[in-house]
Formats: structure tokens, sequence, C-alpha cells
């Protein structure tokens, strides 16, 4: 399911790359699109991840339909907060899009704020749809998330190119609120068909205490972590027109050969990693770590070095054509080699983070998320400043006479 997503999403950036390239305009739709989906996920991540050990718990202790009061209930209470991001982000658009992009220029700017109010909905059903995905995961419904995460990129892809003649960039906006939408209704289906749907409780459940301070750390990790998604477009934003595009074309083309496995590999093996630490599988929790781990760096740290090196060839076939110019190649190409070594923490990050959620284990991580934001701000500052986004006089003109 993953696998065809990737394939989706690559026929999606090639399709843009082709008609805009570099530009200014898609700048503007990426800074906007960054704030609801950022937003959800810090809203949600903790939440969704603390949810499958006392899912499964309190299936265990208490049955099935336990366990769907106790997702109800939660799913009640991201319901409201994505509620209250989702009309958040429409009044106050123009705060907002100044925070995320401030080297935005005015027209780009505008558009910002223009694209918001599409893409703010994101923030309630991305929520909602967290939720009902926690609750396949637990239940190990792997087919019903393939086909949600799958059909939602297909909506997404078709929408942008049924539109896309009449919207231009307003297209891409448009899909990406379909997809999450199409795949929320998927979920759902999935879970009402299969006995499993939470059971929506407007009330105060007292198993959310525990299941809240497992929560909370990772939840404020999640949260300091997305300082991260904003901030560094945020300073790309600074550093020149069309560097968040170069920057996003680069990040899609390394994490979608990772994205057909990674996806799938840290779903599958969170049940896993918590079923060894409750004692309902016969292997230890550290002996599966160490299992997991070892197939993980064998296979994808050869991977990383032979990514950075066809790093040339991959831009220039997948990216080439259109209005992407051979600085746009060259621009991409320096990124790609850069975010190379992201495959391997990749596939080894959902194995360590997994393991301690399934120990409930949220301060470490919390503490991990900040050290991390503190690394990569100071980082985009220091690199930005020395580094910039190395490119030729005669395509800043041209990238500007693009915008304008």
């Amino acid at each position: 399911g993953t696998a065809a997503v990737q394939v989706l999403a690559i026929v999606r950036e090639l399709f843009v790359a082709a008609r805009v390239g570099v530009s200014g305009e898609l700048d503007a739709l990426l800074i906007a699109m960054v704030l609801p989906t950022s937003l959800s996920a810090a809203l949600t991540s903790g939440m969704t991840t603390a949810l499958v050990p006392a899912y499964l718990e309190a299936r265990m202790i208490g049955g099935q339909g336990d366990a769907r009061r106790l997702a109800g209930a939660v799913l009640v209470w991201a319901g409201l907060a994505g509620l209250v991001l989702w009309l958040g982000l429409v009044v106050f658009a123009p705060a907002a899009v100044a925070i995320a992009g401030p080297g935005l220029t005015p027209a780009g700017r505008e558009s910002a704020i223009a694209y918001l109010p599409v893409l703010a909905p994101i923030a309630f059903v991305a929520a909602v749809s967290a939720i009902l995905y926690s609750v396949c995961q637990a239940e190990e419904q792997f087919v019903s998330m393939s086909i949600a995460t799958l059909a939602g990129s297909a909506a997404t892809l078709g929408t942008m190119l049924a539109l896309w003649e009449l919207m231009g960039l307003g297209a891409l906006a448009v899909g990406s609120l379909v997809g999450p939408a199409v795949s929320l209704a998927i979920l759902a289906g999935s879970t009402i068909r299969g006995s499993i749907a939470p059971i929506p409780i407007p009330r105060w459940d007292p198993r959310l205490g525990p299941l809240i301070r497992h929560a909370a750390p990772l939840t404020l990790s999640s949260a300091i972590l997305q300082i991260n998604v904003i901030g560094d477009r945020a300073i790309a934003s600074l550093l020149g027109p069309g560097a968040v595009s170069a920057l996003r074309y680069a990040d899609v083309l390394v994490r979608t050969p990772i994205g057909a496995i990674g996806p799938a590999w840290g779903s599958a093996v969170y049940p896993a990693l918590v079923q060894s630490a409750l004692g309902e599988v016969e292997a230890s929790l550290a002996a599966t770590v160490e299992r997991m781990l070892h197939y993980a760096i064998a296979i994808f740290v050869p991977l990383a070095m032979l990514t950075a090196a066809v790093a040339p060839v991959a831009v220039a076939v997948a990216y080439g054509r259109g209005a992407f110019t051979v600085d746009d190649v060259t621009l991409t190409t320096r990124g790609v080699a850069a975010f190379a070594p992201l495959l391997v923490v990749l596939m080894t990050s959902p194995v360590l983070v997994g393991a301690l959620n399934a120990r409930r284990r949220g301060r470490e991580l919390l503490i991990g998320g900040v050290l991390n934001v503190i690394f990569n701000i100071s980082l985009d500052i220091v690199l930005g400043v020395w580094l910039g986004m190395p490119r030729s006089e005669e395509h800043t003109s041209e990238l500007q006479s693009r915008q304008y």
C-alpha cells in the first residue's frame, strides 16, 4: 500500500515540478500547507502513540467494548482540539503566515494567506483520522490502513489533475484537503465494519489519566519537533526565492523510496513491541529490538551511500524537464545528497522510539525532541549564513521575474 502511495506521490511531484519548477508561488503554498499539518501532528502524535498500549491493555483486561469506549473518549477530545486549530488558523491566518514564512514576498504572503482557509480543515480531519488509525494499528488491521492511505493519495492526485487547468496550484491545495477526507471516510467505514469503531463518549474517562501521563511528554516533544518543520521552511524562505521549493523537491526524492517501507515498518513493529513489553509474546522486548535494528542497519547504510552517489542522475531524470532548469537540478541535487543519511535514521528510529513507547518512557523522548530542535535550528541558522542557497545571479533574477 505504501509503495503504491509513493508512486502516486512521484507522479504528483513530477507534474508540479514540470509546471512551476522552483518558484515563489509554490513556496507560498508549502508555507500554508505546513501549518495545519504540523499543528495537527503536534496535537495527535503523542496521544495516538500512547493510545496503542492503553487500548491493548484495556482490551486484555476489560474486553473489546472497554477498549472501544476508551478510544471513543480520546476521539472526542482530539476532534474538539482539531476543530479549535481549524478555526484558529482561519482567524489568525496573517499572523500564522508571517511566522511560518517571514521571507515571503508581499505577493507570496498574500497567496499563502489565501491558501490557508482551504487547507486549515486538514487540522480537524487529521486529528480524527489519527485516532482511527491508532485503533486499526492496535487491532492489526493493516489492509484497511493501506487502503485508506492509498485512496487518500489517489484522491489528492486526481483532484489536482482534474482542477489544474482551472485553478493552477490552487488545485493542489484543494486536493491536499480532499485526500485526507477520503482517508478518514475509509478508516471510519473499516472500523464500523470490523466492529472496532470507537464509541464516542463526551465525558471524562478515568483511564485517560494514565494515558495522558504517557502522552503528555510525547505531545510536548512532538510540538517542539514541529518547530523544525516550520523553522526549516521559515529559514529557507529567507535564503532566497525558490529555496523552500528546492528543499521540498529534494526531500520528496529521498523520502519517496523509504516511504514505501518506513511507514509500513513503523506501523507493523509498534504493536509487536507493545506485545513484547506486555508479555503477550515469547520474545523479550530487548531481543525484538536488537533483531529489528540489525536488519535496518545492514540494509539501509549501503542504500544511503548509494542515494548520495546517484543524486545528480536521480534529480535530472526525475525533475529535469519543463520549467525545471539546469540550475534547479544542480540546487536540488545538493539537497538530495545532504538528505541521504535520513534513510538510516527513518528506519532505525521507529524501532527505538517504539521500544521506549512500549515501556511508556515518554520523558526520554521529550529530552530527545528538545535536543533535536536545539541542534536543528542552530545548524539551520549557522549553515544558512555560511552556505546559504547557492545559485547564480542569472537564476536569482529569473526566479524573481517568475514570481512577479
